[in-house]
């Protein structure tokens, strides 16, 4: 009897004529259309522009001592990089916050603050007046954040989900170096070091984006991301996106010296695949912004807090945990996986380089 195809592999068989051209496949099957896209660029616009017109009164009601604005709303998370998939784009809405002096003070104001987010929003869904948006279902609310799905109406009454976080913030990379920010870091408990996750996220984006050229690379991210939906293997939206930077890097200086570094596809997620066929002892840094060593050790995997913005357990200085992919933001955010959920993917990833000449031909 032969082997059982895997979902992937099912997923090629449906459409032969695609899959005979694996760009062709991605545009056809991977990549959001351009419909899709624009409805969620209205949505966010739209929210973004509800909360630069409400939060600040609705903020006035339960912080009446404060005086809070917002300074800026930067979109990231998987449509804000430019690396979603279909039925499986979020977004994230930083709303870097005027008015709060510390990240201290932000954790001390933070449960007032998301609260306010979500009454506001809930009003949002509840207006009458306000044609483009039918439902609103809270996912997760957090210390850091609020998790929605917006069910938002089209113009020809159409509905579609649009996934959100709204993360609370404070703009503290435009105003002090990163050096000393992670000086900061140092100097806080583990609790306070979660904030300044959220305050990170420019950098994240910027990271992102100017690793991510040229267009060949965000293909690829979108390819795993789709392996990774279909076949649901626990990997995080993040560490994909720096797993394939990582490795872009690595083939790009190992064949510097032959000058030929073409983006070669099949070549690159061959050898993403390899790396995560040895998944449990991973150890990936990057010294783009620090050197990880004047951090203490890499920390230990961390546990989902909010979004694809996440939290991490205390930094272990005495045992150097694995697996580990450090943030290039962030010292003390590890977005790998557990142990446990890394021999799963380890797994998953050996199973697609033994079907490989099946599904790729």
């Amino acid at each position: 009897m032969g082997q059982k195809p895997s979902k992937l592999e099912s997923y090629f068989l449906c459409d032969k004529e695609a899959s005979d051209n694996i760009y062709r496949y991605i545009d056809k099957k991977v990549q959001p259309n351009t419909e899709y896209l624009c409805m969620c660029s209205r949505t966010v616009d739209k929210v973004v522009q509800y909360l630069y017109h409400n939060l600040q009164t609705e903020l006035k009601k339960t912080l009446s001592w404060k005086y809070i604005s917002i300074k800026e709303i930067l979109k990231s998370g998987s449509l804000g990089k430019s690396t979603a998939v279909k039925e499986k784009s979020d977004i994230d809405l930083i709303i870097f916050l005027n008015g709060i002096s510390s990240i201290e003070e932000l954790s001390q104001l933070m449960p007032n603050i998301v609260s306010s987010l979500k009454t506001l929003m809930e009003r949002l869904a509840d207006d009458q007046s306000i044609t483009w948006i039918s439902d609103l279902e809270v996912m997760r609310t957090t210390k850091f954040s609020l998790g929605l799905i917006l069910k938002t109406v089209n113009d020809d009454g159409t509905t579609f989900d649009c996934e959100m976080d709204l993360l609370p913030s404070l703009d503290i990379t435009t105003t002090k170096s990163l050096l000393d920010i992670y000086s900061e870091m140092e100097q806080s408990d583990e609790d306070l070091r979660r904030y300044y996750s959220a305050c990170l996220s420019r950098v994240q984006k910027n990271f992102v984006n100017e690793n991510t050229q040229p267009a060949k690379v965000k293909n690829l991210i979108r390819f795993i991301k789709f392996w990774v939906k279909v076949e649901q293997i626990p990997l995080r939206s993040y560490f994909i996106e720096l797993l394939v930077i990582y490795n872009n890097r690595q083939h790009n200086r190992k064949h510097l010296a032959t000058c030929h570094v073409d983006f070669n596809f099949y070549d690159h997620l061959k050898e993403c695949l390899r790396i995560l066929t040895n998944c449990e002892t991973l150890k990936i840094t990057f010294s783009d912004n620090y050197d990880y060593r004047n951090y203490g050790k890499p920390p230990s995997s961390f546990t989902v807090v909010f979004g694809t913005l996440l939290g991490y357990p205390p930094v272990n200085t005495n045992v150097q945990t694995v697996p580990y992919l450090l943030d290039p933001a962030n010292p003390y955010m590890n977005v790998a996986s557990s142990l446990e959920k890394s021999r799963i993917v380890s797994q998953k990833a050996q199973e697609l380089l033994d079907n490989w000449d099946r599904i790729f031909p």
